[in-house]
């Protein structure tokens, strides 16, 4: 099986949104232990050795952009025909994280992902508290077009489908290289951000953050759990503009070729522990 440009790729930042950039930046600092860099359009770049994060200030909070890096600008140029030859629609947002050459185009319900190359050298050296941005979930409400635009125009694989009684997809977790999922898909009301996850190197890693956030006075909403899809533990904890932060350990991994597994919709999906959250 012929692997496509895109393969492999890997989630290096995002960029959200929010109405109070001087409460969010601080709790990014403090919490995930990140380094502030304001930018020349007022927008504030945090960074960790694994971690990035762009803030834009806004009217209201919500989705900016989505940045994927990939190895070199071979690879770059060759997914960048593959977008051309697909027809992929393309945006002129660029990101300041990235360098030149990169490439954005936009998903079936308009948001914005960008492939590039990161102007600072990336770094296998964890941070203080190990957590390495890994994923990212994002809400539709047109989960065929979204999995299509995914898996048949950008490359990624699908890793697992949840599916619900009539049979229509709830949640699809995709992979653009060897780790379970790097963008997970899930069906609600409205097309929005939905959650932003840091992995860690070990269970102990856990135990740690929620001792980190304990530290701070900052509740852990949901958790400590294991995901059915993933098999991976997890806590989550809210910033304050109230986008969901996980914290994960021991995320599976999937060859090329894995098929999808099949999964239902119900609460063991999310977490074989107990209860789960839902979406509107």
């Amino acid at each position: 099986m012929t692997k496509p440009p895109l393969w492999p790729a890997h989630l290096h930042h995002f960029c959200l949104d929010t109405p109070q950039i001087d409460a969010v930046v601080p709790w990014y600092e403090t919490h995930l232990e990140m380094t502030s860099e304001k930018l020349a359009d007022g927008a504030v770049w945090l960074s960790g050795r694994q971690r990035n994060v762009v803030f834009r200030p806004a009217a209201e909070k919500g989705f900016g952009y989505v940045g994927y890096a990939l190895a070199d600008a071979d690879q770059l140029a060759r997914f960048d025909a593959d977008m051309t030859k697909k027809g992929a629609a393309r945006s002129g947002i660029r990101s300041p994280v990235f360098g030149d050459g990169q490439v954005s185009i936009v998903d079936t319900d308009g948001k914005c992902f960008i492939f590039g190359l990161p102007v600072h050298a990336e770094t296998d050296t964890p941070d203080r508290l190990p957590g390495r941005l890994q994923h990212l979930g994002i809400c539709t409400t047109d989960m065929d077009s979204l999995i299509a635009f995914f898996t048949d125009t950008v490359g990624f694989r699908a890793s697992d489908i949840v599916r619900n009684d009539d049979g229509s997809v709830s949640a699809c977790f995709l992979r653009s290289d060897h780790e379970h999922h790097d963008l997970a898909l899930f069906a609600a009301s409205s097309s929005r951000f939905d959650h932003q996850c840091y992995e860690t190197t070990s269970w102990n890693d856990i135990r740690d953050w929620g001792d980190h956030f304990a530290a701070q006075h900052t509740e852990i909403e949901w958790g400590a759990a294991r995901h059915g899809a993933g098999n991976n533990l997890f806590i989550f904890v809210r910033d304050p503009d109230g986008n969901p932060v996980e914290l994960s350990a021991e995320l599976e991994t999937r060859e090329f070729e894995a098929p999808p597994g099949a999964w239902k919709t119900e609460p063991r999906t999310l977490n074989l522990w107990g209860s789960a959250w839902t979406r509107d």
